[in-house]
């Protein structure tokens, strides 16, 4: 990527082709040494380790794959680490909800600030589209669902909030 300059589009191909890589590389040398640590750490690891890549490279497809994988670390997190009773696991929708809403806010900043890299409309689409998703998740488990939960009930009052926000 440095070869063929991060300014021109084959330097920013070579950039995401190079950190998808790093989560090739860490995930064999996960299963060659096994160490017994959980898979959120391997996601954990591979976000922090291209986040400098991301920044320098001002490239959109790298942005959208970076949020893709905070959004699997805090799912994978949520699952191994925090045991938490049924009734609390609708929770997560709405830590989904929060994180990937500052992304569109970061996003929207950044573009009345004419970054150019996010001047395009795909990435908004995305981000909105996956937002849209999870919201609807909950929405329609409190739909199917006998009994109702605490958790569930709140995630899915943010879900109906965030639809209508939308229409």
């Amino acid at each position: 990527a440095w070869a063929h300059s991060i300014d021109n589009l084959k330097g920013k191909l070579f950039l995401t082709g190079g950190c998808i890589l790093i989560g090739v590389f860490l995930a064999v040398f996960g299963q060659i040494y096994q160490t017994g640590a959980d898979s959120y750490l391997l996601f954990l690891g591979w976000s922090a380790m291209i986040a400098p890549f991301v920044i320098i490279g001002q490239f959109a497809p790298l942005w959208a794959i970076w949020i893709l994988l905070i959004n699997i670390t805090t799912i994978l997190f949520w699952d191994q680490c925090l045991n938490l009773h049924y009734d609390q696991q609708h929770y997560l929708y709405i830590v989904l909800l929060l994180i990937n809403g500052a992304c569109l806010l970061a996003r929207e900043i950044l573009y009345n600030c004419k970054i150019e890299c996010l001047q395009g409309r795909w990435h908004r689409i995305v981000l909105c589209l996956s937002i849209l998703i999870i919201s609807f998740i909950p929405i329609s488990s409190y739909v199917m669902e006998g009994y109702h939960h605490t958790s569930l009930m709140l995630a899915a009052m943010v879900g109906f909030l965030i639809q209508m926000s939308f229409l």
